[in-house]
């Protein structure tokens, strides 16, 4: 059995928003945590802004990669902290190290690459 929190009215509404073709295709009114991570299909994990909680999708969680999962995770924390979106991350990122060559008009597993190589497998965890 799967337990879900309840996502906060803000971000449910952006999300109904944001995915209105999908809802409508598929006969739903919301959308579920289950619902985002079908709607998306590649989501390994979800932070909705103004949320208070990171959702997990546990089939797309790479569980062979401790580092992937930790950068994962790392990068879902940016968001819930901040409460900031990809494109802001990234731009944050590109400025702090401009050699990492981030695009912030790129894919947001950027963010996750890059936590993985500054963070987890850093200096500081060798």
């Amino acid at each position: 059995m799967e337990t879900w929190q309840t996502v906060p009215e803000v971000s449910q509404a952006q999300d109904d928003s944001k995915y209105a073709s999908y809802l409508k295709a598929h006969h739903l009114s919301h959308l579920t945590i289950s619902g985002y991570f079908a709607a998306t299909g590649n989501t390994a994990a979800w932070t909705p802004l103004a949320g208070g909680v990171v959702f997990i999708s546990p089939t797309l969680l790479n569980t062979s990669s401790p580092k992937v999962n930790q950068g994962t995770l790392l990068h879902e924390m940016l968001h819930e902290v901040y409460g900031i979106d990809y494109t802001d991350v990234m731009k944050t990122l590109q400025t702090y190290d401009p050699s990492a060559g981030i695009n912030p008009k790129g894919p947001s597993e950027q963010i996750t690459t890059w936590m993985i190589r500054n963070c987890v497998s850093g200096k500081g965890n060798q």
